[in-house]
């Protein structure tokens, strides 16, 4: 009776390196690997000695690098040596250095990764090669990180953002026109999420929803290989622990973004079903304030509140002012 083939592996950094080089074939069959910090720092692994491990390993699905201590020096990698096809790449507490020797080994043609999360590295937009992947998660990134020169580097279309004070209304800014070289940052970005980012406010990503919305119907591509492409539009946003939601970009949001969700508040122009915070569920036929919502036509409210003035307040407050409690 043949073993049961290894699937998942957890080992510390060195104990892999040398267990992965004594017996290669051993290893073949793995498809989740997570490398953890080693209790001995003086063993710690060269960038270019994991490398070598992940080409042992062809079947490789999903690799987890959590706080490995890597041997910083002037080692020369091969770039693009390293074909990598992975569901999930985590990177946590990885010095920066690694982290860009390690990008500029894979091979971005011939490569795929679906899910990257980069999760309290110190890195810089110069450390990380353009990396397709389908989504990227940043999470944790310190007050002084250069959180846009990453974003500029990235060509996925599902984004994350998470307890990061580096990503405020400046950053979001930048995201909202092209650079000086012409291009978009994360031009193929459909859907984000920002959570906890509590320099970011309802108006900024309105303002980059809306300014890449325009750039996109100006531009006229119908698909991303289209010659005239420049930006996608967004599909759809969800925010939750920022700033507060502002009456203003809620007629906008919902008037022009397929999904939108913000600390609760869900609605949008192609949303099944659309609702308050805590006032409970609104069935799917009292489609958003456009429609009837609580019974209330709010639409024509609204605008006739926005026509006179009636702005720079939040829709939490407006609810309560305009529409009273909802049992």
């Amino acid at each position: 009776m043949e073993a049961a083939a290894l699937k998942f592996l957890v080992l510390g950094g060195p104990l892999f390196y040398d267990l992965c080089l004594f017996n290669p074939r051993a290893f073949q069959s793995v498809t989740t690997l997570t490398v953890m910090r080693h209790r001995d720092d003086s063993r710690a692994m060269f960038v270019h000695d994991l490398v070598q491990c992940l080409m042992a390993l062809p079947g490789l699905q999903s690799l987890y690098l959590l706080g490995v201590i890597f041997k910083i020096s002037d080692e020369e990698i091969e770039e693009s040596s390293l074909e990598l096809h992975l569901f999930a790449l985590v990177l946590h507490s990885i010095p920066s250095d690694a982290i860009g020797k390690l990008c500029h080994a894979i091979d971005p043609l011939h490569s795929y990764i679906g899910s990257l999360e980069i999760n309290r590295c110190a890195i810089s937009g110069d450390q990380i090669p353009l990396l397709n992947a389908a989504h990227l998660l940043l999470t944790e990134f310190p007050a002084d990180a250069d959180i846009l020169a990453v974003l500029k580097h990235w060509h996925g279309a599902l984004l994350t953002i998470k307890n990061c004070p580096s990503f405020t209304d400046d950053v979001l800014s930048s995201m909202s026109c092209p650079g000086e070289n012409g291009q978009w940052p994360c031009p193929f970005m459909t859907h984000f999420t920002v959570i906890s980012c509590s320099g970011c406010s309802s108006s900024a990503i309105r303002r980059t929803v809306e300014t890449r919305r325009r750039g996109y119907m100006n531009a006229g591509a119908t698909t991303t290989s289209d010659p005239k492409f420049r930006v996608n539009e967004v599909l759809s946003s969800t925010v939750s622990g920022c700033d507060e939601l502002w009456l203003d970009d809620v007629v906008w949001l919902d008037a022009n973004v397929a999904v939108v969700e913000y600390d609760g508040w869900v609605a949008g122009f192609d949303n099944e079903e659309s609702y308050l915070p805590i006032r409970g569920h609104v069935p799917a036929s009292h489609r958003s304030y456009r429609s009837k919502m609580l019974g209330v036509d709010l639409s024509r409210r609204v605008l006739d509140e926005l026509a006179s003035g009636k702005t720079g307040i939040t829709f939490e407050r407006y609810m309560e002012e305009f529409c009273g409690s909802v049992e």
